[in-house]
C-alpha cells in the first residue's frame, strides 16, 4: 500500500461552508503559493474536480499563464493520484460543536467516552482522560462505530508535503557519499551565484565555466532549502562510515546529540525570537505549575527530553516536547508504549491546561485553535503527534507523521524526504502555534470582564500516574491501536 500523502489546503480558506469547500479561496491559495507544473499538487478527485471546472470558467478569460499552468497541474494530478484514503481537513470553530460534539450518527463524543472509561480496563487507556485518539494509520477505537471515526479521521491533520522538487530529486538519486557531497556543494555554489551575481550574461559565463547546465534560478524554494540543512547535517554527522551512528548498539545519548537534537534545532532556525527549543533532559514546568494551581499534595513531576517552548517578553511557555525510548533501534515496548501512549498525552494535556491557566479571559474561538505536540523516537522511527481541543471537556490526540530514522544513506535515501517533511510540518505548526499564543495573550489583556471564559474546558485529570505502578498492562491495552497496514510498513 502506498503511503498516505495529504495536503490540508483547508488551513488557507476564507471560508468553510458545511458540505462543500471554498474553490475560489483555494484557487487564491494555489496561485500565491505557485503551485505549478513541474511539480503539481496531488489532490483528490471527487473534491477538486469543481476546482478544476472553476479555473476553466472563470480563469481562462484572463488568458493568463499563471491559471493555464494550475490548470494543467491540476490534470495531471487528477491523472496521478491514486490514493483512496478519506482527505483530512481543518474544521472551522463552530459554537454547537464546542458546546456538544456530536457527530453524524447523532452520537455525542464526550458520553461515548464517559461509557468506555466505565469499563474494567487500564486506567490509563486514552478513554478514561477524555482523549479521542486518532490520526495517521491509527486504529479504529472500541468506542465508535466505523462511521463515526472516519468523521473524527475527516478533521485530523497529515503531511502537507507529498511532491519532490527537482533539486531534491536529483539529490535522492546520487548513489554514494561522495556524489552527495558534491551536488550539495555544487548547490551552494549556484545559491551563491545566484545571490551576488544578477546580471544573466554573467550567470551564463561563470556557468559555463564551471561546466554546470540546465540551471533554473531560484534554485530552492522554502522547504528545499530547509531539506538541504538537514541532508547536509546527515551527510556530514550521521551518514559517514566513521560516525558513531554507524556503530551497533548506539545509545540514546549519542543518538540525541548526533541526530535528533540537530534536526530539531533547525526546525526552529530563524525562528529563534519566538521559539525555543531546550536541548537535554527536563522537569515540564507547566505540570508543576497546573498541581501547585490546584493545590495537589501528592508528588508527581514528568520529565521529558527535550521541550519547544514559545518566547512571551517575561516568560515562557511549554508547546511541544520530546521523549526518546532508548538508543536508535533499541526494542523496549513496556518503555515505548510507555513513552508514547502515556507520558506524551499527559504532558501535553497540561501544557494546554497551562495555556488555559495563562490566558484565561481569552476566547474560547482562539482556545480552540491552538495546539501542542508531542515527538517519539523508539527504535528506528520518529512519530510527530497532536493535541488540541475540538470540544469542550474533550481532548483530541492525532498521530500526525510516522518514518524512519534515516542513518545509512545507500539504503534509506528515500526514507530521508519522509523524515524532513517530518521536521518541515513541525516548524511550520510550532510558528502557527506562537501567533495563537500571541492572540490569546493580546485578548486577555484587552478583557475587562476578569471572568475566566476558558473554565472547565479541559477534561479533569481522574488521578497521579505512577509509573511502576500503572506502567504494568499498558502494552496490552495499545497492542492494536496501529491498523493492520501499518504494523508490517516497516
Amino acid at each position: 500500500m502506498s503511503k498516505e500523502k495529504l495536503i490540508p489546503y483547508s488551513d488557507y480558506f476564507d471560508e468553510y461552508p458545511t458540505d462543500s469547500w471554498s474553490y475560489s479561496s483555494f484557487i487564491r491559495y494555489a496561485f500565491n503559493k505557485r503551485l505549478l507544473p513541474p511539480n503539481p499538487v496531488k489532490v483528490y478527485n471527487y473534491k477538486y474536480k469543481k476546482c478544476l471546472d472553476f479555473i476553466e470558467q472563470k480563469y481562462d478569460s484572463l488568458k493568463c499563464s499563471k491559471a493555464i499552468s494550475l490548470k494543467k497541474s491540476f490534470k495531471l494530478a487528477l491523472e496521478e493520484t491514486d490514493e483512496e484514503s478519506v482527505p483530512t481537513s481543518e474544521r472551522l470553530f463552530n459554537e454547537d460543536i464546542w458546546k456538544k460534539w456530536t457527530l453524524k450518527s447523532g452520537a455525542v463524543v464526550v458520553d461515548l467516552l464517559d461509557k468506555f472509561a466505565r469499563k474494567k480496563g487500564h486506567p490509563l487507556r486514552p478513554e478514561a482522560w477524555r482523549i479521542v485518539r486518532c490520526g495517521y494509520k491509527i486504529a479504529k477505537p472500541k468506542w465508535c462505530s466505523s462511521e463515526d471515526y472516519s468523521e473524527i479521521q475527516r478533521y485530523t491533520r497529515r503531511a502537507t508535503i507529498s511532491n519532490r522538487t527537482e533539486t531534491i530529486s536529483r539529490l535522492q538519486r546520487q548513489r554514494s557519499l561522495e556524489s552527495l557531497g558534491q551536488s550539495i556543494e555544487e548547490i551552494r555554489l549556484l545559491n551563491n551565484i545566484h545571490e551576488t551575481v544578477k546580471d544573466e550574461n554573467v550567470r551564463k559565463l561563470l556557468l559555463e565555466g564551471l561546466k554546470i547546465t540546465c540551471v533554473m534560478f531560484p534554485l530552492q524554494d522554502a522547504f528545499t532549502s530547509f531539506y538541504i540543512k538537514i541532508l547536509s547535517i546527515f551527510h556530514q554527522k550521521v551518514f559517514p562510515e566513521f560516525s558513531v551512528m554507524q556503530q551497533s548498539d548506539v545509545s540514546e545519548s549519542d543518538y540525541g546529540g548526533y541526530v535528533i537534537h540537530p534536526s530539531l534545532q533547525v526546525v526552529i532556525f530563524g525562528l529563534e525570537k519566538s521559539i525555543h527549543y531546550h536541548i537535554g533532559e527536563i522537569i515540564l514546568s507547566s505540570v508543576k505549575s497546573c498541581r501547585e494551581r490546584r493545590k495537589r499534595i501528592t508528588s508527581f513531576e514528568q520529565k521529558a527530553d527535550g521541550v519547544f517552548l514559545v518566547r512571551l517578553k517575561k516568560s515562557i511557555i511549554e508547546v511541544g516536547h520530546l521523549e526518546m525510548s532508548g538508543g536508535y533501534g533499541h526494542k523496549d515496548l513496556p518503555r515505548s508504549t510507555w513513552d508514547g501512549c502515556c507520558k506524551l498525552p499527559i504532558g501535553n494535556s497540561y501544557m494546554l491546561e497551562e495555556i488555559g491557566e495563562r490566558f484565561r479571559e481569552a476566547s474560547t474561538e482562539t482556545f480552540s485553535k491552538i495546539s501542542v505536540f508531542s515527538i517519539h523516537t523508539y527504535e528506528n522511527r520518529m512519530e510527530l503527534w497532536r493535541m488540541h481541543v475540538p470540544s469542550c471537556g474533550v481532548l483530541q490526540y492525532e498521530r500526525t507523521h510516522k518514518t524512519v530514522v534515516p542513518i545509512c544513506f545507500e539504503e534509506e535515501r528515500k526514507c530521508i524526504f519522509d523524515f524532513v517533511i517530518v521536521l518541515w510540518d513541525l516548524r511550520c505548526w510550532l510558528l502557527e502555534v506562537a501567533e495563537i499564543i500571541y492572540k490569546l495573550q493580546e485578548e486577555h489583556n484587552d478583557s475587562d470582564t476578569n471572568v475566566s471564559n476558558l473554565s472547565g474546558t479541559l477534561p479533569s485529570h481522574p488521578f497521579t500516574p505512577q509509573k511502576e505502578k500503572h506502567k504494568k498492562g499498558i502494552t496490552a491495552t495499545y497492542a492494536d491501536s496501529d491498523s493492520a497496514s501499518d504494523q508490517h510498513k516497516f
